[in-house]
């Protein structure tokens, strides 16, 4: 219901999941330097996040199947400079459980911060994720040693449709929030 009038029907799990995405929407650019939630030595923070499309304009709502970039501003005070960093960035659902992780070391991709400010920059091709709310965790290391900031859950995404399949079936994000293109044959 909203102002007396009903807005939604149907089962229980896309009522919750409707009323919390309505609590909590992406602007195109969210500043996080403020949060209190958060880990870390603190020499290197987080300090805005946005996610944008392949062409760089800002989203506020995201569609399976296609690309995004991920940017992570970052505050460096003393502009130290440190190499071998390590960003991820964590997806999780609504029990807070983690769904998808994609972090630089995975793919041998650390890089150096030096400068005051900056942006360290995550291109995901192909979003697989099926629709549905997800928190963002956010990270930022030194190393394998040094956590240099940490939001367990900095915002909180939608995911909205898309043609992930390429066939209009969007999957069943109650049953699995990853979604995985494969072939089928019988012999």
């Amino acid at each position: 219901f909203e102002e007396g009038a009903i807005v939604f029907h149907g089962i229980s799990d896309q009522g919750v999941r409707r009323y919390l995405g309505n609590q909590k929407q992406l602007p195109s650019k969210v500043t996080i330097s403020q949060q209190k939630d958060r880990k870390g030595s603190g020499r290197v923070r987080l300090s805005d996040f946005q996610i944008a499309d392949r062409n760089g304009i800002p989203q506020s709502v995201l569609q399976s199947g296609e690309d995004y970039r991920f940017v992570l501003e970052y505050h460096n005070p003393r502009e130290l400079h440190l190499d071998d960093c390590i960003g991820s960035i964590g997806f999780l659902d609504e029990t807070g459980r983690y769904v998808l992780l994609v972090r630089s070391s995975f793919s041998t991709q650390n890089f150096t911060l030096s400068r005051l400010t900056g942006q360290i920059i995550c291109e995901i091709k192909d979003l697989n994720l099926a629709e549905g709310l997800y928190g963002i965790a956010l990270f930022l290391a030194c190393g394998e040693t040094e956590i240099l900031d940490f939001l367990p859950h900095a915002v909180d995404i939608e995911v909205q449709g898309g043609d992930y399949f390429g066939t209009g079936h969007q999957g069943f994000e109650t049953n699995c929030k990853t979604l995985t293109r494969s072939e089928w044959k019988v012999t």
